[in-house]
């Protein structure tokens, strides 16, 4: 075993106390001593860079020569992994291993990244990984510690893999391990001491879904809203399975995003506490949740009719192409935000086959672009003031003033577009006069206060959750839908 002897705090000390352990505590990577598995992060940053071919080689690889796939992929993607910003764990300041002078960390992850972990961490003498030729897992882990250690070891993991370490280590140890790992270790014989109890990840799923999101997908109901006077019983199934289909996909979309963000989210201030950037879930439980949302709700979709699942679809390849690529160029990436938004509404219409205006869509879409551009100036507005960069988009900071300018010209057009629609003679939604300058009026004073508080900073990260819980938004929100309902249910003299 290699030592690591990067702080002279940590040499082994010339005396040893009576209540201190005779022999080294032996700290698992993965799962124990950061939340996260560093072999996964590699996967996942090899099928960004190889979203097609990538999933043959990992998969060839893995069946063929672990310790070499291990290795290649961190000599490939290793830089891409910022070690400071990994989600650790407190499982060194445990009462129960406070007393140990000697810590090993060896890990089955590959050697060059382990060592960067225990050059970070600071509490380890001695270090090893995966090197081309053995991956330290299992058996394998067992054997070699077995031979470093002859005079006996304690042992501290988390997973099943760790049972044959456990079974040969003086004390055995759980950190984070799941009942299904600890069963099967007591079935071994092995006297493990637990010493937590593993968090579920279902919390972590859930909020990772972002459920209050959903609350976009409440686009899909206004059309009908639009068509209010031809309602039909039929609607409301339709709408429900429509309502359902797509909240399953953008969950699936959100989840996707943050795993392709998870390096990027590490260096945010609030992002960090995202589930897969904290190791709060694990990416094997969301990349499974991520299929499995997405393929559902496009089944639903197919089960509610042709045209609905075509429009949805279409969504999912956009917000894919958008997760992939497009989030990274700056403008195009909120012009494809607010296509999102608008494509929402136009597959409301198609699920109950009703149609639009095309300046309706126009109104909406030069909306949803100044919310778009209005989020993109509040990251831009907290980067500059803490002096970072907005990882993972293609802006700068002195981008920010015309963001702000965008923003403000898209509020305008929006107004000016509700306008011209509302007052022309075939407009079918609104035809009062009065009604129309009322909409258009209110609209703009949302919009201009929304950029009068984003300029103060005082909007959430997402205009979205602002507007749901920013009483002003939904007096404003309830206002318009009176006046859209009065014109829809009530006929005009004359």
């Amino acid at each position: 075993m290699r030592p690591l002897l990067t702080d002279p705090n940590l040499q082994p000390r010339a005396e040893t106390h009576a209540a201190q352990p005779p022999v080294p505590l032996v700290c698992d990577l993965d799962g124990t001593l950061i939340r996260t598995d560093i072999t996964f992060e590699l996967c996942l940053l090899h099928l960004m860079a190889h979203p097609i071919s990538g999933w043959w080689r990992l998969l060839s690889g893995f069946l063929s020569d672990k310790a070499a796939t291990k290795d290649m992929l961190a000599r490939a993607h290793g830089d891409g992994i910022a070690i400071d910003g990994l989600p650790y764990s407190d499982v060194l300041d445990h009462e129960m291993l406070a007393g140990y002078d000697q810590r090993a960390l060896v890990s089955g992850s590959a050697d060059m990244l382990v060592t960067r972990v225990a050059e970070d961490h600071g509490a380890f003498l001695h270090v090893q990984g995966s090197d081309r030729t053995r991956s330290l897992t299992g058996e394998a882990k067992a054997a070699y510690l077995k031979q470093e250690f002859p005079d006996g070891y304690d042992y501290v993991g988390d997973a099943l893999v760790d049972v044959p370490v456990w079974r040969d280590a003086r004390k055995a140890f759980a950190y984070n391990a799941s009942d299904a790992t600890v069963k099967a270790a007591q079935e071994h014989g092995i006297n493990l001491e637990r010493l937590n109890t593993r968090p579920s990840e279902m919390p972590a799923l859930w909020k990772g879904m972002r459920p209050h999101q959903w609350s976009k997908n409440g686009l899909l109901f206004v059309t009908p809203l639009l068509n209010v006077s031809l309602f039909e019983a039929s609607w409301i199934v339709y709408l429900l399975l429509g309502l359902i289909a797509f909240c399953m996909v953008t969950s699936a979309t959100y989840l996707l995003n943050d795993l392709l963000d998870l390096e990027a989210d590490r260096v945010h201030a609030t992002k960090r506490n995202r589930p897969f950037a904290s190791g709060a879930l694990s990416i094997p439980t969301g990349g499974m949740a991520t299929v499995g949302l997405g393929l559902g709700g496009l089944v639903l979709a197919l089960l509610v009719g042709a045209p609905f699942f075509a429009c949805l679809l279409i969504y999912a390849v956009c917000s894919l192409l958008y997760s992939f690529k497009l989030k990274k160029i700056a403008v195009f990436d909120t012009m494809v935000l607010s296509f999102l938004f608008c494509w929402r509404v136009i597959a409301g219409g198609v699920l109950l086959g009703l149609s639009n205006s095309v300046w309706f869509l126009a109104a909406i879409g030069f909306f949803f672009l100044s919310l778009a551009l209005g989020k993109r100036a509040i990251e831009l507005n907290r980067a500059k003031v803490s002096a970072t960069v907005l990882s993972g988009r293609g802006y700068r900071v002195e981008d920010l003033d015309v963001v702000k300018t965008s923003g403000l010209a898209a509020s305008f057009v929006m107004s000016v577009i509700v306008l011209i629609y509302a007052l022309m003679e075939q407009s079918t939604v609104i035809t009062r006069d009065v009604s129309a300058v009322i909409i258009a009026v209110t609209f703009l004073f949302w919009q201009l206060r929304f950029w009068l508080l984003v300029g103060r900073d005082e909007v959430h990260d997402d205009p979205i959750i602002f507007a749901l819980k920013d009483r002003t938004s939904a007096l404003v929100l309830f206002g318009i839908v009176v006046a859209v309902m009065y014109e829809q249910l009530v006929p005009a003299a004359g």
